[in-house]
């Protein structure tokens, strides 16, 4: 087929893989469409939630009636019973993101839009907070990350489900098993509806062409030093989705689009562990742009990706979550965030079978870190008393920003990568849970700088990719007039598949 240039373009098509010219409106409202909803259901979800909630509460008392302080209802409305409690890193940054996604994806599958479902997620985190835990104090830094945390999290499981049951008609047994159940929640509300998706061109899994997407499953051996205890050999893997609803992305045409159904979103995770068998740590990182708009042009033959030129740009706001637990090399090193809602921004550039992709995001931020500083600080005031999340769990609470650029260039089976991150969290004094036993309540402040380059070898057809690449990562601090800081330098080899 001929190129597509020039008074040939269309506003508004693009064209598949077969040379067919198709009206961007008609493919992504007929394969994007949000599910019924079913408001009433929705709460019904919220009800069984917190109901599950609740039973494992009481099945736990004795563990949980260690936070019992039994504030009371003036306490409760004049807003002296909300501070930040002293629980455990992984209860507060793990169990309650989780949790807020639970509520938010409940409320998504059953057809509320992102507006309606942020809102029972915060509702159902409050009624929790302020009712259904009314023995404890109100904890403020769970109702950040309840609901903000779950936000971002739910947003992705919802886009991920709508994905894995978009194969037109259901699709055939494996992309039914999958929507059964990695698309479990979307799944049962379509059963609900006697609803599957409309007939349409399919991907190379079996689902709708409309999403653009990147799966990448991955084993890695790296080096690791920090520059304080001697390099240590670490095994892992890693996990990460690039899943894009925008029909037609990077396909020669022009359209553009105001998006609101959290159409970008991407995630990473994986775990390490040591070659003497000691867990090394884990990281998880998501972000979905919740809305935004995007603007496509670009010429080329449909068969020939070598021949098109043109770029691709977007603007959004998104919002995200982040979780970084390390235990070795030690000392340990935990940072927890909701990243909340901040600009995104991203450009394709196209050019003769050469494709290059930027993205650059900043968030303000909800922090729970541990502190470089603190060693340092009680070493020097060891008779102090300090906030109780402090002292018994060695991380604070705070406020800061971060930002994130990263940069793609693919060449062929070659693929160039480059990233750089930043954060800065100030802590928030005065609202310790044991604030009034608190002799002494410095201010912290942590910064972080990280840096990465690598490269990717793809085969296509064959799924199999191979990696090397490199990641510096600074940190410092301070906590009163102590100061810290510690530097980790990570070089690794990856192996794995690609689709």
């Amino acid at each position: 087929m001929d190129a597509v240039d020039g008074p040939d373009r269309m506003s508004g098509y693009y064209f598949d893989l077969d040379g067919n010219r198709l009206d961007f409106d008609d493919v992504y409202w007929a394969a994007l469409r949000p599910e019924e909803e079913h408001l009433w259901l929705a709460f019904g979800w919220q009800a069984f939630a917190l109901g599950v909630g609740t039973v494992w509460y009481w099945t736990n008392a004795a563990e949980n009636s260690q936070d019992w302080d039994y504030p009371g209802l003036e306490a409760r409305l004049d807003f002296s019973a909300v501070r930040f409690d002293d629980n455990h890193f992984t209860i507060n940054h793990v169990s309650h993101p989780f949790s807020g996604a639970a509520y938010y994806t409940l409320a998504r599958s059953a057809g509320m839009g992102i507006a309606g479902a942020s809102g029972m997620a915060l509702l159902s985190s409050t009624i929790w907070e302020y009712g259904l835990e009314w023995r404890e104090l109100v904890s403020l830094n769970d109702q950040f990350f309840t609901p903000l945390g779950g936000i971002a999290l739910g947003e992705g499981i919802y886009r991920l489900g709508h994905y894995f049951n978009s194969a037109p008609g259901g699709g055939d047994l494996p992309q039914q098993i999958l929507g059964a159940t990695l698309g479990f929640p979307v799944w049962l509300h379509r059963l609900y509806d006697d609803r599957v998706a409309p007939p349409g061109p399919v991907d190379s899994l079996g689902f709708s062409a409309a999403y653009d997407h990147r799966f990448r499953l991955s084993y890695a051996r790296a080096a690791v030093d920090d520059g304080i205890r001697r390099e240590e050999r670490q095994d892992g893997f890693d996990v990460a989705v690039d899943l894009y609803a925008i029909p037609g992305l990077g396909r020669p045409g022009a359209f553009d689009v105001f998006f609101t159904e959290g159409n970008i979103f991407d995630i990473e995770a994986g775990a390490t562990w040591t070659d003497d068998g000691e867990g090394g740590g884990w990281y998880m990182r998501i972000e979905s742009v919740m809305l935004g708009w995007l603007a496509q042009d670009i010429t080329g033959v449909p068969e020939d990706t070598s021949t098109r030129w043109g770029t691709t740009v977007y603007i959004g706001l998104a919002a995200g979550y982040e979780h970084l637990q390390q235990w070795r090399p030690e000392p340990r090193d935990r940072w927890a965030k909701v990243l909340l809602p901040g600009p995104d921004a991203g450009v394709w550039l196209f050019g003769g079978g050469v494709e290059g992709r930027i993205r650059l995001s900043i968030h303000p931020t909800f922090d729970a870190i541990d502190s470089v500083a603190a060693p340092n600080w009680f070493e020097e005031n060891p008779a102090q008393t300090v906030r109780s999340v402090l002292r018994r769990r060695g991380y604070y609470y705070g406020f800061g920003i971060g930002g994130r650029l990263l940069a793609e260039l693919h060449m062929g089976w070659l693929r160039l990568e480059g990233e750089a991150r930043f954060t800065h969290v100030e802590s928030v004094e005065g609202l310790d849970r044991e604030q009034e036993e608190v002799t002494v309540d410095p201010s912290l402040q942590d910064d972080m700088v990280r840096l990465r380059a690598g490269a990717v070898v793809t085969v296509p057809g064959w799924l199999v990719s191979a990696g090397l690449d490199y990641t510096r990562t600074e940190r410092w601090g301070e906590m009163g007039w102590s100061r810290g800081e510690r530097t980790f330098d990570r070089i690794q080899l990856t192996a794995g598949i690609e689709f």
